[in-house]
This record gives C-alpha cells, structure tokens and sequence, in this order.
C-alpha cells in the first residue's frame, strides 16, 4: 500500500509542476528488535520501486502510525 501510494502521489507532484519533489516511505523495521532481518528486503523494494527509503529511527511516521495501531 505504501508503494501505491508513493506511485499516486509522485504522479499527482508531477502532474502539478512539483517534480523535483521526492517522496519518502517511512518503514516500520529498525536494527533492533525482530525487524532487523527484514531490513535489508524491505529497503530493497522501496528503493528498487525509486523512493527514499527512511527506517527506524529515522522512520518518524511509520513508528507513530505502527505505535498508534499496536498498543
């Protein structure tokens, strides 16, 4: 969903002259904790797909929307 939505987004900056605008996917895996082994897979599909791709701690708004849904 997160690809979806950075695909809609970049068609709807380009279309609207902000292009140079890049898009991130903020990803709720970190180097600690169980994620760690997803990192490497996870960051490869957003980068592969041509977002940015931010992870914990840097992933500001996936830790708060994951926080907000699992506790």
């Amino acid at each position: 969903m997160s690809l979806e939505l950075g695909a809609r987004i970049t068609d709807y900056l380009a279309r609207t002259g902000m292009e140079e605008l890049n898009v991130e996917i903020h990803i709720d895996v970190g180097r600690q904790g169980e994620t760690k082994d997803l990192i490497r897979e996870v960051v490869g599909m957003v980068t592969g797909s041509g977002f940015q791709a931010k992870i914990k701690p840097d992933s500001f708004a996936a830790s708060s929307v994951a926080d907000r849904y699992t506790k």
